[in-house]
């Protein structure tokens, strides 16, 4: 990666090695929630990613549940992380950001029809508050006026929480998963042993 960043002729290397609040004198708090959200969504795609790897070197069956929130989780970051809706796909790839927001709900929509059964069995009230409030951060990005006073503080307000209760979910979720199947493998060890 260090190469092609060194090699590419396209933009300033500083451009793509500095912090965004060095390369336009912002100050240092600039974005902090939005960084905060990053690091969650980054935490959750990690610990959901890295289970599904342990069960496959300790060949356990692969959690398709959890995988499947991993890849979720890392679409929704790099959008978040890259600005893929609001700048990546109208602006340099022509793509509407109509389309593009489209995308992700109906991927959640998927989501929550393929894996329902693990969502209703676990603590699906929180992962279906982080949905809500995230629903309310689209709602009211697309719906209410930005000059509306605290229009900034509800809408990412609102999607912080979300990430927090997706980050919360996941990471408890993955925690009840790689107890009980720890458990489940002792059990059928000692079986094999006392046979």
């Amino acid at each position: 990666m260090l190469a092609f960043i060194g090699l590419q002729p396209f933009v300033k290397v500083s451009d793509l090695t500095r912090d965004v609040s060095t390369i336009n004198g912002g100050k240092f708090y600039y974005g902090f929630l939005s960084s905060i959200g990053i690091l969650l969504w980054c935490s959750t795609a990690t610990i959901c990613l890295a289970f599904t790897y342990l069960l496959f070197k300790m060949n356990i069956k692969i959690n398709a549940f959890v995988f499947c929130a991993g890849l979720l989780t890392t679409m929704l970051l790099f959008d978040d992380l890259f600005l893929i809706h609001e700048y990546v796909a109208p602006k340099r790839l022509g793509i509407s950001e109509e389309i593009v927001k489209a995308i992700y709900p109906s991927a959640i929509l998927l989501f929550l029809i393929f894996f329902r059964e693990q969502i209703f069995s676990s603590s699906y009230f929180v992962f279906l508050s982080s949905l809500g409030f995230l629903a309310l951060s689209i709602v009211i990005d697309s719906f209410i006026p930005q000059n509306m006073p605290h229009q900034y503080l509800f809408e990412d307000g609102f999607k912080f929480m979300g990430i927090v209760g997706w980050f919360y979910y996941l990471s408890s979720t993955c925690y009840t998963l790689s107890k009980n199947t720890l458990v489940k493998q002792n059990q059928e060890e000692h079986m094999v042993i006392n046979q």
